[in-house]
């Protein structure tokens, strides 16, 4: 990875698991060290940090508990259409990432087997 891409860039983790949040955190502190990385469990904290912070890319987890991702996703595309946002699941049917790919989402990661290629793909936006 290129360390010097992710300079001055902010990723923001959405995951309702600390588990997975932890997981995908390790991830990208050993290959995107620069990149300062926020961590919200709901979309309420999600929406929060980009109304103060200034989100590059945004890691979102489809199923937030109670909430839905892809509702998060709706709001976002009107109201931060600049935040590059990638979802993830375990629910990877090609009907769920397509409508995530119509609300506006650039890549989509199988959450039980695609880990490894989050930081490839967050390279590949910055």
């Amino acid at each position: 990875m290129d360390n010097d891409s992710c300079l001055h860039k902010t990723i923001l983790l959405v995951d309702d698991s600390l588990l997975i949040l932890d997981r995908i955190n390790e991830i990208l502190q050993g290959d995107l060290k620069s990149c300062r990385i926020l961590l919200a469990r709901n979309t309420s904290d999600a929406l929060l940090a980009m109304q103060y912070e200034k989100i590059d890319i945004a890691i979102i987890d489809i199923h937030l508990g109670k909430e839905s991702g892809m509702d998060l996703l709706r709001v976002m595309n009107k109201a931060y259409p600049g935040i590059a946002v990638i979802m993830c699941s375990n629910e990877v049917s090609q009907e769920v990432q397509t409508a995530c790919r119509k609300l506006g989402a650039r890549h989509f990661i199988d959450k039980s087997n695609e880990f490894e290629l989050i930081a490839p793909i967050i390279d590949s936006l910055l």
